[in-house]
């Protein structure tokens, strides 16, 4: 009896483990859409969704961060995306982190901001 349910727990924990969550396949086809559109950004987007926010971090290289970048504009850009490919969207929390070789990451530019 106790073999039973401890192998029933074990099943019910794996289940568990394996939903990551009802928006992963958004999260990573979102990824991907954002990938191609800023190739020339140099960095890794991660994207979570949850309810009606997405939130968006790009994380660069402290090597390929170029100062001057418009992250205005790239922000502009990611919000009319999520606007037209995910309509139940209604919050972006966008993010842009320079990740250093030593030391701490840097949060160079965060803003939330309705869609």
């Amino acid at each position: 009896m106790i073999k039973k349910l401890i192998v029933i727990g074990l099943m019910m924990l794996g289940t568990l483990s394996f939903a990551d969550g009802k928006y992963e396949i958004q999260e990573e086809r979102l990824e991907k859409t954002l990938t191609q559109e800023f190739k020339h950004s140099k960095g890794e987007f991660d994207v979570d969704i949850y309810d009606s926010m997405v939130n968006i971090k790009l994380e660069i290289n402290q090597f390929s961060y170029d100062k001057n970048m418009d992250v205005k504009s790239m922000e502009d850009s990611i919000k009319a995306i999520v606007k037209r490919d995910y309509p139940e969207i209604k919050d972006l929390n966008f993010t842009v982190e320079v990740d250093k070789a030593v030391g701490e990451d840097e949060v160079v530019y965060t803003n939330t901001t309705a869609i």
